[in-house]
């Protein structure tokens, strides 16, 4: 499994796992904080059951372990030329993405993998929590020859100092070797790991992934299988085969994954509120932008005209701007002769403080809504 492969299986759980996640939904309900519960406490180091990473870099369990040399060739500080720039912890899966200061390179790294440094030699990545990376190297003995600890540090800001701990030979037995990586090429390994995660946690992550990264993953990822992804979630609605026969399901995806990330109100500002809707026309009844957090429903109308002409199906949108956090992102039919149409969301309880926005989008491909809306809980 090359460095691609390892980038594919990461991105594929954050990515469809939008889609996946969604798909969850119950129709007008409203999105919940965690949908799956909280991601676990960091693993301890030698709690490496769910590890994963590159075939040809992974140490294998009947080949002895890596030396680092004489016992003082460990003796002194440790300079590395390696920066963490991010941690991903999930359920069943711990990445950290690491910086190379000397060639400017960002990789992503799983327990076991190893990271070679011109300055102080091979190490091995043996826990991943999502604020520091926990490295190892080696006597012959297979003993721990030197610890050293690459705490999160953002690109934009200086270097962290990093813990090192040196050991005599034989003063410190190795963590057990790493046992069967998850087979994240598999679909439905894929889907284990993607259930235990929720989707703030994911779009959180998302955020913090470089784009280089998830669009090279995507590129090579399954057609089929991306397809099968979208036509499930909740905006599967919005797909044909004639929508495959001119984009391929890997753009919609990476199209997706920046709608999520999107909460500007964009746009033609075509969409108001009410709490009521007339039953003739379809158009709003006392239309507003304020209410209050006891209100059971919310209608977001539009006419049938200008850009929201003749629709017989959209996507809208609905975001929180204050938290940020996206709220309900689905597809819905529409009548495209009535004079107005509207679409509500109900929440679970009440209403949260602060200010929203509906964004309506006309195909599944479309990074920019083409209308908006705004309203204010309060």
């Amino acid at each position: 499994m090359n460095n691609k492969v390892v980038i594919v299986a990461l991105v594929v759980i954050i990515v469809v796992g939008v889609l996946g996640l969604f798909g969850s939904y119950h129709l007008y309900k409203y999105y919940q904080d965690k949908l799956s519960g909280k991601i676990p406490n960091p693993t301890r180091p030698n709690d490496r059951s769910h590890s994963v990473g590159r075939e040809s870099e992974i140490p294998n369990p009947k080949s002895e372990i890596q030396t680092v040399g004489s016992p003082t060739s460990v003796e002194g500080p440790v300079d590395m030329e390696f920066q963490m720039t991010g941690g991903i912890v999930l359920p069943q899966l711990k990445s950290a993405i690491i910086l190379n200061t000397l060639t400017n390179v960002e990789q992503i790294y799983q327990e076991g993998n190893f990271l070679d440094s011109q300055k102080s030699g091979r190490w091995t990545v043996v826990n991943i929590t999502d604020k520091e990376v926990f490295l190892q190297q080696y006597y012959n003995d297979g003993s721990v020859a030197r610890e050293h600890i690459l705490k999160l540090t953002p690109k934009s800001g200086e270097k962290k100092p990093s813990d090192t701990k040196v050991w005599k030979p034989g003063e410190k037995k190795a963590l057990p070797k790493i046992g069967e990586s998850v087979n994240l090429r598999s679909p439905e390994e894929i889907e284990k790991v993607i259930s235990g995660t929720s989707v703030d946690e994911i779009l959180g992550i998302l955020k913090d992934l470089p784009d280089s990264f998830i669009e090279a993953a995507l590129s090579i990822m399954p057609a089929e299988y991306l397809r099968n992804k979208i036509t499930e979630s909740p905006l599967g609605l919005m797909v044909t085969d004639e929508t495959f026969k001119n984009i391929k399901p890997a753009e919609i995806v990476n199209n997706l994954r920046k709608v999520a990330l999107d909460y500007n109100p964009k746009g033609e500002k075509l969409i108001v509120f009410a709490t009521r809707v007339n039953p003739d026309n379809n158009s709003p009844i006392s239309p507003t932008d304020v209410f209050p957090p006891e209100t059971k429903r919310i209608f977001a109308c539009f006419r049938n005209q200008g850009p929201l002409a003749k629709l017989d199906r959209v996507i809208i949108k609905w975001v929180d701007t204050t938290t940020p956090q996206l709220v309900y992102w689905s597809a819905y039919l529409l009548n495209p002769d009535a004079e107005y149409n509207y679409i509500f969301l109900k929440p679970e309880g009440r209403w949260g403080s602060g200010k929203y926005f509906a964004l309506l989008y006309k195909q599944i491909q479309d990074i920019e809504p083409s209308a908006y809306g705004e309203f204010e809980i309060r």
